[in-house]
């Protein structure tokens, strides 16, 4: 298992780059059905779909240009149609990322030698990231992680992680104290249903709060 530190940047749509990208697919639809674009109509689809992040569109345009199969620009609702797919897709990448992320941490900072089996200069862990690695055993078990168990933990990091941020979790740690008890009870509970995978977590959490 091979850890890193690059995390996904995705960046937001300035409008330059955003208007670029938009301009250029509407263009490679009407080439594509032989249509004239007008300036109402590149209007409307700059302001479509504002707010989207670039590569998360980018993907949905290049899917709509892979299913479309009528000689019609596509309309808006095609494209919007493949959104969801596309974030879902970046959010898997970005997810595996935060799990090499923890790797990397578990290797720098845990070891069972340190005072509570973390290094003094151990930077403090996301509450999502918290949440996540301790449904996958906790980062004591971690550092000791037999090598038949890695892929357990790290389907489990990646349930917890999508379930955390589904529910917005990090903004119940921020309340207050008592938020982050809730935090530590729900993690617990999550260790005990690791079998139920996402779902699971997204259930118990619901029943918390």
């Amino acid at each position: 298992m091979q850890p890193t530190n690059a995390l996904a940047a995705t960046s937001k749509p300035s409008d330059s780059r955003y208007e670029e990208l938009v301009r250029k697919w509407l263009a490679v639809f009407a080439e594509n059905a032989s249509k004239e674009v007008s300036s109402g109509q590149k209007n409307l689809w700059i302001e479509a779909f504002r707010g989207i992040e670039i590569e998360v569109l980018d993907a949905a345009f290049r899917r709509t240009l892979d299913t479309w199969r009528i000689t019609q620009i596509p309309p808006i609702g095609e494209v919007k149609s493949h959104i969801l797919a596309a974030q879902e897709a970046a959010q898997e990448v970005e997810i595996e990322k935060k799990w090499d992320r923890l790797v990397d941490y578990v290797q720098r900072y845990v070891n069972p030698d340190f005072v509570n089996g973390l290094a003094s200069d151990a930077p403090s862990l996301s509450p999502k990231m918290e949440f996540a690695a301790k449904a996958a055993g906790g980062l004591g078990w971690l550092a000791t992680c037999p090598t038949d168990r890695i892929e357990w933990a790290r389907r489990n990091f990646i349930g917890a992680y999508k379930a955390a941020r589904e529910l917005e979790v990090s903004d119940l740690l921020l309340t207050g104290e008592e938020a982050k008890k809730l935090l530590a009870s729900l993690t617990e509970k999550a260790q005990q249903e690791i079998v139920s995978g996402a779902i699971g977590q997204v259930a118990a959490l619901k029943a918390m709060r």
